[in-house]
């Protein structure tokens, strides 16, 4: 198995998310639209760090359960999340042989939780707290 497939969303489908929902993404976070669906299912490696910190900022808070509580923006997130996510996994692999389906639970909890607030350093505070937590 892999966190992509524990986690149940494809690059196919964060593409169709992100082409159905980002007109109204961008009204509720307009610093999203200094980029496309596609630079985004490109996981933002097109971008300048500072234009992909904000975009990962604003998908942060669409996400979290206090601020717009959207889940498929929090898929989206966790999709974006899945580099990292499997190189935690890798790191813990002789750890439990259900490792995947820990990281992409974890994964899930750290999205939907992530503190917007606090920093726009979205990814990386992700990625600490999910090997942490983990």
């Amino acid at each position: 198995m892999s966190v992509e497939k524990a986690l149940g969303i494809s690059s196919q489908t964060a593409m169709e998310l992100l082409q159905a929902r980002w007109s109204a993404w961008t009204k509720q976070r307009p610093v999203l639209a200094v980029v496309t669906p596609t630079d985004v299912g490109h996981r933002l490696r097109h971008v300048d760090a500072r234009t992909a910190g904000e975009v990962m900022h604003a998908f942060a808070w669409l996400a979290a359960t206090d601020g717009a509580d959207d889940t498929e923006a929090a898929m989206v997130l966790a999709w974006m999340m899945l580099p990292v996510a499997g190189r935690v996994a890798g790191e813990l692999r002789t750890l439990s042989p259900d490792i995947d389906s820990l990281v992409a639970s974890q994964l899930w909890v750290e999205v939907r939780t992530v503190n917007w607030r606090a920093s726009s350093r979205v990814a990386g505070n992700i990625g600490k707290s999910l090997r942490r937590n983990l």
